[in-house]
């Protein structure tokens, strides 16, 4: 497990409430493979308290960790987590939202650095 709280989490929360972004706060899952399933998806979820899902987030976690160096993890989310249903993905839209909120907090949290 990684906390990720700290000076830069509290940055970025103040940034995107001051903007009205809708945003949670919460516990991403590891795992090694996207879940395909609602069934497998809700056992995730109710054993690790989970918000979501990704693959890459702990890695660079350890990383960055050895080194002490801050991180933040900001998700899009593009799909639930249900039987597969890849019409429902919404992955162009999410792609573009994450991009357009990165560089908006790069710009405004790291303009005070």
């Amino acid at each position: 497990q990684f906390s990720l709280k700290g000076p830069w989490l509290k940055r970025v929360e103040q940034y995107l409430s001051r903007k009205n972004h809708k945003y949670h706060r919460g516990v991403f899952i590891t795992v090694c493979g996207a879940s395909g399933t609602k069934v497998r998806g809700e056992a995730l979820a109710a054993t690790w308290d989970g918000l979501c899902e990704n693959m890459e987030g702990a890695a660079l976690a350890r990383v960055l960790a050895d080194y002490t160096f801050p991180l933040v993890e900001l998700r899009v989310i593009s799909n639930f987590v249900t039987d597969r249903d890849l019409s429902s993905w919404r992955l162009r839209e999410s792609v573009e939202k994450s991009g357009e909120i990165t560089a908006q907090i790069i710009k405004e949290c790291l303009s005070h650095v």
